[in-house]
């Protein structure tokens, strides 16, 4: 009977050893998935240190850890720790594109642009054309990010239970396809349709006012529609949208909408950062 507590004993604490690794682990996946980076990152820290977590969910460690780290700026941790992960689970999208955002925080562009090609070539999806629409638009390579917008236009599927990311991909179709002087009206009208949304939802009504078939006051009337912070990131994005399109059509109002985004946008907003972006290389 002693003997067999014993026994007991030890498999309890050998077992509670080799449960520390995943517990820190499991600890890092809750922090992360409720915004506490942080906490993530003591917590992954943790489980990559601990010597016991399973080869499965070491690959899985290190990308949370990545994205710990890409909150605090800490790009050249946060690309070592994604080699790390590719390195045990090649391929794997998150990592990549995760760690085309650390290349381009650390000024390799080139590096950064192989891991979104490398993340399409994996899998050609929505979310991943933008992405490098997104980066390809932020180098000026209008046309280029024009044609990834229209591919992740085409892949959503109409009557989506969230269509915005598809108008939203169109809305970058048309300021980067006029920015390079192949926007196609007749292309941007039929992809429209073919979303085959509600354009009264936000924001429907930018994809109407770039047709041409509403004014200014009543996109901005709509974008001042809505609960809590909603209102300001609609304007933000009207403001953005709209004085993108009148920059590309040469109408002066344009830069000066995109420069009052400094006091009227949310200090959140990604499309206050897009503006800066282009403020910088506007003449």
């Amino acid at each position: 009977m002693r003997c067999w507590v014993v026994a007991a004993i030890f498999v309890a604490a050998v077992s509670a050893a080799f449960a520390s690794g995943y517990d820190d682990y499991t600890r890092g996946f809750e922090a992360r998935r409720s915004g506490h980076f942080d906490a993530a990152l003591t917590a992954f820290t943790a489980a990559l240190a601990d010597g016991d977590l399973a080869p499965t969910y070491q690959p899985d460690a290190h990308i949370g850890r990545a994205d710990a780290l890409m909150h605090k700026s800490r790009c050249a941790e946060a690309a070592a720790d994604l080699d790390a992960a590719l390195s045990l689970r090649p391929n794997t999208i998150e990592a990549l594109a995760l760690r085309a955002r650390a290349n381009s925080c650390l000024g390799k562009p080139d590096a950064a642009l192989a891991d979104i090609d490398a993340a399409i070539a994996v899998t050609p999806a929505t979310g991943l054309y933008a992405f490098r629409a997104d980066f390809n638009w932020s180098r000026g390579a209008f046309a280029t990010a024009a044609e990834d917008s229209f591919k992740a236009v085409k892949l959503q599927p109409k009557r989506a239970f969230d269509p915005r990311p598809g108008i939203y991909s169109l809305l970058w179709y048309a300021i980067s396809a006029a920015r390079a002087k192949t926007y196609d009206a007749a292309a941007f009208a039929a992809a429209a349709h073919d979303l085959d949304v509600d354009e009264d939802d936000w924001p429907g009504p930018l994809m109407r006012f770039i047709r041409g078939k509403t004014k200014l006051e009543d996109v901005y009337r709509e974008a001042a529609r809505g609960d809590g912070v909603a209102p300001a990131h609609q304007k933000c994005q009207a403001d953005f949208f709209i004085g993108e399109w009148q920059v590309t059509n040469g109408d002066p109002a344009g830069k000066a909408l995109l420069q009052g985004m400094e006091q009227s946008c949310p200090k959140d907003s990604a499309y206050l950062y897009d503006a800066r972006r282009d403020l910088k290389r506007l003449p």
